[in-house]
């Protein structure tokens, strides 16, 4: 009975072993992946963003609209200095209410990242360009899609 005892914990070594090795083999052919964004067309594609970042604009564009009319009009330079620094005054909420929108998809962004390099074995996520030079030359997985898709169904 000894010697099936000891049989069978040999065994169960053996089996610890080749379990031990198979892993060790899997995890080193498997390559590492990179997935990246367009944070462009996310941006684009971000429905509370785009209100808050177009309401932001032609708000915008009506101060500068009324200041333009002030200068036909031969307003002074203090009169046009004064109501430039009223004008970005009145903007602050608009500015703050885009950088509200960005912070809180900055956040879920992290969530969604996370998950899904955990499903899809990404080991990073880079933006493909910051302020129009390309960060992504060559390959990499682009997710943008599945993020964008992901986004819409989680308002």
């Amino acid at each position: 009975m000894k010697k099936y005892g000891f049989l069978a914990l040999v065994l169960l070594i053996s089996v610890a072993f080749v379990f031990v090795g198979l892993k060790i083999v899997g995890a080193q052919t498997q390559q590492p992946k990179i997935a990246y964004i367009d944070e462009d067309k996310l941006l684009r594609n971000y429905q509370p963003f785009m209100n808050a970042y177009n309401k932001y604009q032609q708000e915008y564009q009506d101060r500068l609209n009324k200041i333009a009319e002030a200068q036909k009009a031969g307003k002074s330079q203090d009169e046009i200095k004064k109501l430039s620094d009223q004008y970005d005054k009145e903007l602050e909420p608009y500015k703050q209410a885009v950088q509200k929108v960005l912070e809180n998809l900055r956040k879920t962004l992290d969530g969604i990242f996370a998950d899904l390099s955990k499903k899809e074995g990404y080991i990073a996520v880079l933006t493909k360009s910051v302020q129009g030079q390309d960060v992504v030359i060559w390959g990499g997985v682009d997710i943008t899609d599945k993020v964008i898709k992901i986004l819409s169904g989680s308002k």
